[in-house]
């Protein structure tokens, strides 16, 4: 019989908390990035300096935003999954206890 042990306290506390913040962190690196890649604008009156900004927004930006998506994803299914841990917990303790 297979053994399953989840704690599901420490993932609600720990592992889900970090992955909200490093989705944050993934948005705001791209921010960051992106002012950086914007500001060639002030140092550059080409065509080009344009160019390049709109080449690393359409090349990066949608990767980005869908990194964002998945990483918001996997850390709702992971609270999903914590709490039907401890639904399945809580209904076993009650059906044991009398």
């Amino acid at each position: 019989m297979a053994k399953i042990e989840v704690n599901y306290e420490a993932i609600e506390q720990d592992t889900i908390p970090a992955m909200q913040r490093a989705e944050s962190d993934i948005e705001a690196l791209y921010n960051h990035v992106d002012k950086a890649v914007k500001s060639l604008k002030g140092y550059m009156e080409a065509e080009s300096a344009e160019a390049y900004v709109t080449e690393f927004e359409s090349l990066l930006g949608p990767d980005i935003k869908k990194l964002e998506e998945l990483t918001s994803e996997y850390y709702q299914q992971l609270q999903q999954v914590v709490k039907n841990f401890a639904d399945l917990d809580k209904e076993m303790h009650d059906m044991i206890s009398f």
